[in-house]
């Protein structure tokens, strides 16, 4: 009898002894592969482990005495309430419980919320305020521009001279006016769009004349249809700008409008006063905002200042985040006071399972080192969608049976094999 043999040692030696083309082994009970094969459990046996992802994808980790809250609320992820921790982080925490008790905590925690809740409160309704004046601004400032504002254009203050007709000639208090398009050649008198005093005893349509102008200058009745006037156009309006004078006519030259008779500048400006409804709150929205920035890691400090004393944590810091990653909030706890994995709970009967408690600063996908119920050290990684706190099942690898093998015989052949049998026991005093 051969003792303090392994069954798979035992059996890898005397299969060695016989011959191989006429000895297959059937099943026994070997001992199982070690759980620190496993793919999914250990997967820098597979493939190179990659460090844990930090702040904005850097690779920082917190220290062992260093406890990371992801804080919720102030705007992420869709949640605008006041910024917040949870509970169950601080709670479960192994540095915290060494020195307060979980309902302690949790109630510390619902204070600190409120104290933040509070001193952030009184920048954030006039925030709100600053924000509802500044959509309402921009409401009526819509409004008024759309019903009221007319763009800048030419107006006669009168009527229009009919074909044929001279506004110089009518008699007082009958004047008209009559619009050209005249090249950029044209000299306007005091007003720039007003063409100078004609030659005396001419007629009205003298500006079209090569006796007088060169193409240059020339001019043409203004014509009524453009197509990019404004809807409020009328016909007593013309635009600075046209197209039919001679000198476009003849791609030599750009065309501006000109007139003559009471005609001037008109444009309704006065909504664009509601400009100031719109645009005062801007600042003053920036200058609250900041303020509260500021403000909150003195409120977490101030918050925070109970425990600082009692000796719980020795200061916190706050850390805001960017556009695409949260805001953190760190407890840095005494130096030399740091925690490890937590196995809870009993192992599952029947599944050969235990749970596993993830500790604070730590995150999915990171490896952790526990020791299962049965004393075998090991390493597991963090699924994905666990945080601080919560719990997981890992699965217990079984302790190496250590055994004899008692006894070798053949079986009955099998497809024309003898087979190998052995009895594994378990080991024992001889």
């Amino acid at each position: 009898m051969l003792s303090h043999w392994s069954p798979s040692t035992g059996v890898a030696r005397l299969v060695e002894r016989l011959p191989r083309s006429s000895v297959s082994l059937c099943r026994t009970a070997a001992a199982p592969p070690l759980l620190t094969s496993h793919p999914q459990l250990f997967p820098s046996q597979n493939c190179p482990q990659q460090p844990p992802r930090g702040i904005m994808g850097n690779a920082w980790s917190p220290p062992p005495n260093c406890l990371q809250i992801e804080l919720r609320g102030g705007g992420k992820q869709c949640d605008c309430g006041p910024l917040r921790v949870e509970e169950y982080t601080v709670a479960n925490d192994q540095r915290v419980l060494a020195r307060v008790s979980g309902e302690e905590a949790r109630e510390y925690i619902r204070g600190v919320n409120a104290h933040v809740a509070k001193g952030t409160g009184k920048y954030r309704w006039p925030i709100c305020g600053c924000f509802a004046c500044f959509l309402l601004g921009a409401a009526l400032f819509g409004v008024m521009m759309g019903v009221f504002h007319e763009e800048k254009r030419l107006r006669c203050e009168a009527r229009l001279c009919s074909r044929g007709e001279d506004p110089l000639l009518l008699p007082h208090g009958k004047p008209c006016c009559v619009f050209w398009c005249c090249g950029e050649g044209m000299d306007g008198g005091k007003h720039h769009h007003e063409l100078p005093a004609r030659p005396y005893n001419t007629s009205w349509d003298v500006w079209s004349s090569e006796a007088y102008f060169g193409i240059d200058e020339r001019c043409s009745l203004y014509h009524d249809g453009d197509e990019h006037r404004p809807e409020d156009h009328t016909p007593r309006d013309a635009n600075y700008g046209c197209g039919s004078c001679p000198a476009r006519l003849s791609d030599e030259g750009e065309c501006k409008t000109m007139f003559e008779g009471p005609a001037k500048d008109y444009e309704v400006t006065w909504p664009l006063l509601f400009l100031i409804p719109y645009l005062l709150p801007i600042p003053f929205i920036i200058f609250f905002i900041c303020a509260s920035a500021c403000a909150v890691p003195r409120l977490y400090e101030e918050a925070f200042e109970d425990w600082r004393a009692r000796g719980v944590v020795t200061h916190v810091t706050y850390q805001r985040g960017g556009k695409h990653s949260p805001n953190y909030l760190r407890l840095w706890f005494p130096p030399g006071q740091s925690v490890q994995p937590v196995i809870t709970g009993p192992v599952v009967t029947g599944q050969n399972t235990f749970l596993v408690q993830v500790p604070p600063g730590s995150h999915a996908g990171q490896m952790m080192q526990v020791t299962s119920p049965a004393g075998v050290p090991m390493q597991v990684q963090i699924p994905a969608g666990m945080y601080p706190g919560a719990t997981f099942a890992v699965a217990s690898p079984a302790a190496p049976a250590v055994g004899v093998v008692e006894g070798v015989s053949y079986a009955e052949e099998e497809a024309g094999e003898p087979v190998l049998q052995a009895k594994v026991v378990p080991e024992r005093e001889w």
